[in-house]
């Protein structure tokens, strides 16, 4: 949907737009290359069987690395006062789904993206599924242990959401932060 059509109240869908007219795999090359995913392959792909929308819901942004493996991106709003906990769960979850339906899903990303790349062929379901979680550098501010939102959270919780960070890549689903403007991407 183009963002002159999105609800201008709608800060992250906006953000989200803007995000995938520049990192898109059909548009010009941006100068700078994020270092979160190679590019976007997809904006608010459908995770529920499409005739009748049972299921999951929507990946914000779908990314792919230099190993054409996905990269699951979440993007949260800089004023979100949603725990950076539960973006991570649900970038998680969704690189799950795609990993468990992997051969259905990679045949159609590769008819994709073929149109534009015709040698492209999508990695190994065994490949690390990774996510990102994308915000404005207001929402980290925010959630940082002394911001305004981060302080009610315990220590011990810091380090559990920690240690949970860590397990997910031990187990092939590597999670990464990143922080968006207008002009950038960048792992925070």
């Amino acid at each position: 949907r183009s963002s002159d059509l999105i609800d201008p109240r709608n800060e992250e869908r906006l953000l989200e737009a803007r995000i995938w007219s520049r990192w898109r795999f059909d548009a010009h090359p941006a100068e700078q290359t994020p270092r979160l995913w190679a590019t976007l392959v997809g904006i608010q792909v459908p995770l529920f069987e499409s005739k009748h929308k049972k299921g999951w819901g929507h990946i914000d942004l779908l990314g792919i690395d230099n190993d054409n493996a996905p990269v699951v991106v979440e993007l949260k709003k800089g004023n979100s006062t949603e725990v950076p906990l539960r973006p991570v769960l649900e970038a998680v979850s969704y690189a799950i789904a795609l990993q468990t339906n992997w051969e259905r899903f990679g045949e159609k990303l590769r008819d994709q993206v073929s149109k534009v790349r015709p040698k492209f062929t999508p990695c190994s379901v065994d490949a690390p599924f990774r996510s990102v979680v994308l915000a404005p550098s207001l929402y980290w501010q925010q959630w940082a242990p002394n911001g305004k939102h981060g302080r009610a959270v315990s220590d011990d919780s810091w380090r559990a959401f920690s240690d949970l960070v860590k397990a997910l890549g031990e187990r092939g689903y590597p999670v990464t932060f990143g922080c968006v403007n207008d002009l950038s991407t960048e792992v925070c």
